[in-house]
């Protein structure tokens, strides 16, 4: 909770890993909020307009004596929330740790994040039709069947916004079990995954949580610990793509890491 008569907005948009790891963390700070919800596609636009740069998540705090501010990106904004309700910290308070937590937040919030965007939009690529299961009933201002003209316009801006093509898609299912396993490195020592989560679990296990979304790579995901932690906090992903979104020959990596985790 937070004092002072502050109110706090949160700008998304449906389907985003940045977004949910900021709505979460201000879950576990029990930040009251509102969700703006912005229309897909239309985000450089409206962000801009209202921020200054193209991208949410975003924060809007008005009440203060300052008037309002305004925070954008996924780690100014988790600061933000941390000196809103600076309990429970989701940064240690103990320099060792605290350091090993900016560490993982930094992979959580680097190439990372990215490749995840990248893999989800190359696969509604092959499955358009799953591009509407990642808006919840009511979250925006139009109903489904007046969103679908936008379907594919949307889809064809993000894939040239984010470098999306088949050579890109092929190298990043490739590197994606080495990702998982420094995520396994980081549960294992401890940084990420314990009971009170911290700034780098909700930038990690976000994205892995719209990982999970992809059936493709689902069972990789959910064979080892980062899979079940990430639904741990964050659930079920909101979205569903059906199997058969990558050529199998670029899930090769991926069902090795699988099978080398079922049978170690």
């Amino acid at each position: 909770m937070i004092a002072g008569g502050l109110k706090v907005k949160i700008y998304i948009i449906p389907g985003s890993h940045p977004c949910a790891a900021v709505i979460a963390a201000a879950k576990h700070k029990r930040i009251d909020h509102e969700l703006v919800h912005i229309l897909p596609g239309t985000q450089p636009i409206g962000a801009t307009m209202l921020f200054g740069g193209r991208t949410v998540p975003a924060i809007k705090i008005s009440g203060g004596p300052g008037g309002s501010e305004k925070i954008q990106g996924t780690g100014k904004c988790l600061l933000a929330l941390e000196s809103l309700a600076p309990e429970p910290s989701i940064y240690p308070a103990q320099a060792a740790e605290r350091a090993r937590v900016l560490e993982a937040e930094t992979f959580g919030l680097g190439e990372f994040q990215d490749v995840a965007r990248r893999i989800v939009w190359a696969a509604l690529q092959t499955k358009p039709d799953a591009l509407f299961s990642y808006v919840e009933p009511g979250s925006l201002p139009l109903p489904k069947a007046l969103l679908k003209p936008f379907g594919r316009p949307t889809m064809w801006f993000e894939r040239r916004l984010n470098h999306v093509n088949s050579e890109a898609t092929r190298r990043d299912l490739e590197r994606l079990p080495e990702s998982i396993a420094q995520i396994e490195k980081y549960i294992a020592t401890g940084t990420i995954g314990s009971a009170s989560p911290n700034a780098a679990d909700f930038t990690i296990f976000s994205t892995i949580w719209l990982l999970r979304s992809i059936e493709d790579l689902r069972p990789m995901l959910d064979s080892v610990a980062t899979g079940r932690k990430s639904a741990e906090l964050f659930g079920e992903p909101t979205g569903r793509v059906p199997a058969g979104a990558f050529d199998p020959a670029w899930l090769t990596e991926v069902n090795a890491a699988r099978g080398a985790a079922i049978n170690p």
